[in-house]
């Protein structure tokens, strides 16, 4: 469509999956996005050194937020300020901590053709925190129950409601516009919604 693209993340295997999603999708066009790697929370240092400054929007999807606490992700938000250019805007996609409370799980189940994934939660009410340990089983031959150990992973994730999202990023520099349930189409957020989707703006 015409824009330029920087996808940053931090893990190299995710970013050659970019890459090779880039190839797949975009071969007639004459765009193409560049994939730089690095630590969250020094984007700035890494997209000016690479001459990547001044987005007009700034995108942050798929839970990619609150591993590391409240702290690093104010860090990671001021961060992303700096290279922002006026009236940038921000958009975030965060698990809803209203939703998951209502919804609490205390063990997840996924399954697909070669993998299965068993998870346990429990979440701490002072400090917002939800952990998880994670456990990843092989698919041995073609029986249903037959499952060999390949993975433990243990997993931290500060949830935030709206308010406290709102209040991150203006303590960060933005200027918060409005949340919502989903961004296409854009429905009004509420304490049933999955999801946070975080309009804001750089002033």
């Amino acid at each position: 469509m015409g824009y330029d693209v920087i996808g940053y993340d931090p893990s190299s295997f995710y970013l050659r999956e970019a890459k090779k999603t880039a190839l797949r999708t975009l071969r007639s066009s004459n765009k193409k996005p560049l994939f730089l790697r690095g630590n969250p929370y020094q984007s700035s240092s890494i997209l000016s050194t690479n001459k990547v400054m001044n987005f007009d929007a700034i995108i942050i999807m798929d839970n990619s937020f609150g591993y590391f606490g409240k702290s690093e992700d104010v860090l990671m938000l001021s961060e992303l300020f700096k290279v922002a250019s006026k009236h940038c805007l921000l958009i975030i996609e965060t698990e809803n901590r209203d939703w998951r409370l209502s919804n609490f799980e205390p063990t997840t189940f996924f399954t697909s053709d070669t993998v299965q994934m068993h998870t346990v939660w429990r979440f701490n009410f002072e400090t917002s925190v939800s952990t998880g340990m994670a456990k990843f089983y092989q698919k041995i031959g073609n029986e249903i129950n037959n499952l060999q150990l390949a993975l433990k992973i243990n997993i931290l994730y500060r949830l935030y409601s709206l308010h406290e999202l709102r209040e991150i990023l203006v303590s960060s520099g933005w200027l918060y516009k409005e949340g919502y349930d989903d961004i296409e189409p854009l429905r009004p957020f509420s304490n049933d919604s999955l999801s946070i989707f975080s309009v804001s703006v750089r002033q």
